[in-house]
């Protein structure tokens, strides 16, 4: 029983993780295209 609660935990913490990259990578991508393009607040 212990067992399937920390893996739930790490599956959370996992998908958690998986959402913090995916945000910061479009935060950098915004960044590096804005030099050419301004782009609206919802871009990407």
């Amino acid at each position: 029983m212990l067992k399937i609660k920390n893996i739930k935990r790490e599956k959370r913490a996992l998908s958690y993780l998986n959402v913090r990259i995916a945000f910061i990578y479009r935060t950098l991508k915004r960044l590096e295209f804005s030099d050419k393009k301004p782009l609206p607040l919802g871009g990407l």
